[in-house]
């Protein structure tokens, strides 16, 4: 039946890990219905966890018409395709990040982006009661287990410095439409005057979404200009990536958008929402105690007591970004021996 499909491709999803769980309900299979047609979520339910080729899916059927199927749904961002020694690989892109980026990066206005980031927005309040629920359920072992299990992976935050390093490494650079803000304009609701083309795809990634028209391939400059902008408008740098791979995808968060840092926000306690490997330090010698971090600081983790500048561990997300307005040089950011630091400034 219609429904065991899409139902069994939240599991084959759920089985891609990523920054967003695939969890089985009907919000996020109305969005699957919207994304893959019944023939695409049967064919996606075929796709191994590694890549594929059409060789080895090959099982009584026209190859060609396979592989055009596939490639259809690598156009719409469903299927990831990498070649090797003339050969090309699929592969069942996760959700985050994944599908749902691709279906943004374009910037397109129509009504199947409109109803597909209504959708979306439904799952994502489904997804908040179920992420509520199992916080608030009593500890056990094997509920504790369960609960690791279902968490997905956690954001890590880079600072300009770092950008900058994965810009200089990558052979290929691309650039699309944060999902964020342009979600939020698809629904209707009112857009912050923060630039939108700040989506940036390394590596194959990148090759891959500039071929299927997502994102556009910029050179090295233009990416340093990008990297400028948002730093200066003070958007967050952001990615959520597979462990031991190079960075494949940032994006560039704005607080009144991003549901990932509004979220740690919320939370009280951002460090242990979002991974934070670096912390900022106090020159208490050289600050003017102008304010102007205290401002830029998305998370409320500086603040005055008297006359002196202190940094809450448990809020700085090591992001950096006060330390682009301050005028007497007076912040620096250092690695963090504790992830989850719990002290404050002294």
């Amino acid at each position: 039946m219609k429904s065991d499909v899409y139902g069994e491709l939240v599991d084959a999803l759920y089985l891609r890990k990523g920054g967003m769980i695939a969890l089985r309900c009907s919000e996020l299979i109305a969005v699957l219905e919207e994304l893959f047609s019944q023939e695409e979520a049967e064919l996606a339910l075929r796709l191994p966890l590694e890549p594929v080729t059409v060789s080895a899916l090959v099982s009584g059927e026209d190859r060609t018409s396979l592989e055009r199927k596939l490639e259809s749904m690598a156009d719409k961002g469903l299927v990831y395709v990498t070649e090797k020694d003339g050969e090309k690989y699929y592969q069942l892109l996760p959700l985050l990040p994944g599908i749902l980026e691709f279906q943004f990066l374009k910037g397109e206005v129509d009504e199947h982006a409109k109803k597909v980031a209504a959708l979306i927005k439904e799952y994502m309040r489904a997804l908040r009661r179920y992420m509520n629920e199992q916080a608030g359920r009593p500890a056990s072992a094997a509920r504790v287990i369960t609960i690791q299990e279902d968490f997905p992976q956690r954001t890590t935050i880079y600072p300009y410095s770092d950008v900058l390093q994965f810009i200089e490494n990558s052979e290929n650079i691309a650039v699309g439409i944060c999902l964020c803000r342009h979600e939020e304009e698809l629904l209707g609701n009112a857009a912050c005057v923060k630039p939108k083309e700040t989506c940036m795809l390394f590596g194959p990634e990148a090759k891959f979404a500039a071929e299927r028209r997502f994102a556009r391939i910029i050179d090295k400059e233009e990416a340093r200009r990008i990297l400028d902008v948002t730093e200066e408008a003070g958007l967050i740098h952001s990615a959520i990536n597979k462990p031991g791979i190079y960075l494949n995808f940032l994006c560039n968060c704005c607080i009144c958008h991003c549901k990932i840092m509004r979220g740690a926000k919320r939370s009280g306690m951002p460090t242990r929402v979002v991974v934070a490997n670096y912390v900022i330090t106090i020159d208490d010698d050289a600050c003017n105690t102008c304010g102007l971090c205290v401002e830029r600081c998305q998370m409320e983790a500086l603040k005055f007591e008297g006359e002196r500048l202190m940094r809450d561990d448990v809020k700085c997300i090591g992001c950096g970004l006060c330390m682009y307005v301050c005028p007497a040089d007076a912040l620096r950011l250092e690695p963090r021996s504790d992830i989850y630091g719990l002290s404050k400034h002294e």
